[in-house]
């Protein structure tokens, strides 16, 4: 009994070592072969690069400044301000809408959205809560009087409510993400 104790202790003991070599052979004797991680890109970064070269649109009478690519004009209107690409044709055509709106109540922009008037004109759905320029806010999909579905998002600041349309959430977005407030 003594004699079987002892083959199994030695056993444990030639495998305890092989481990400990072999550990030991891998951690200073191996090559190491140094792996490079690519560089990964945040979604902000990328959208800086994609705005980088367009133009600025500056409001100072609603103190705030934002940017659209290069070819759109912005189309001044009394009741909305489209920024349009260089297609064009109708007002119902171009890329990005917005109207800025006296907000005497102070409102939030939810409680805007709510509003009978806004409710009737967008049809707002898919509610969801947003970030613009550090303003918080309400992003919606939303049908335009049955003419087109698009993305709607709506903020507050002071006594301005800020209504952003687009029929293309993607173009929305890059553009939002260059809003800022100007003092």
């Amino acid at each position: 009994m003594n004699r079987a104790f002892s083959k199994i202790l030695i056993l444990i003991i030639i495998i305890v070592l092989a481990g400990g070599g072999i550990s030991a052979w891998q951690y200073f004797g191996a090559s190491r072969k140094e792996v490079k991680v690519p560089e990964v890109k945040t979604s902000e970064e990328i959208v800086q690069n994609e705005t980088a070269n367009w133009q600025t649109y500056r409001n100072d009478e609603f103190g705030f400044e934002l940017k659209y690519p290069q070819g759109w004009v912005v189309r001044d209107r009394e009741l909305y301000d489209p920024l349009c690409d260089s297609s064009y044709r109708a007002g119902i055509e171009c890329s990005v809408w917005f109207v800025l709106e006296q907000n005497p109540s102070s409102l939030s922009a939810l409680e805007w959205m709510a509003a009978e008037r806004f409710y009737l004109a967008y049809f707002p759905r898919n509610q969801e809560t947003t970030v613009v320029g550090g303003v918080d806010g309400v992003k919606a999909t939303v049908t335009l009087v049955h003419i087109f579905e698009g993305t709607a998002v709506v903020f507050g600041r002071n006594d301005t409510i800020y209504e952003f349309v687009s029929g293309n959430s993607a173009v929305l977005h890059r553009t939002l993400s260059t809003f800022r407030f100007i003092e």
